[in-house]
């Protein structure tokens, strides 16, 4: 059986996280390929805009943001 499901419904506490350090040290070193991405992201902001913060989380906080007469 395989190591994950177990330990999800292993009751006792350190055979769970032994099943689960087996799958974890099986992954390490049967693992072809380990993905580690990020994606970036980018804004284009005019001229006429200041004050315009992205957040780590990418979410915009407009309530600070100042578009000058004529932008």
């Amino acid at each position: 059986m395989s190591r994950c499901p177990r330990a999800r419904t292993e009751r006792d506490a350190v055979e769970r996280l032994r099943l689960y350090w087996q799958a974890e040290t099986i992954l390490a070193t049967e693992a072809p390929v380990l993905p580690l991405t990020y994606h970036r992201w980018s804004a284009l902001v005019k001229p006429a805009v200041t004050h315009f913060p992205i957040s780590p989380m990418r979410r915009w906080f407009l309530k600070d943001v100042v578009v000058a007469q004529g932008g």
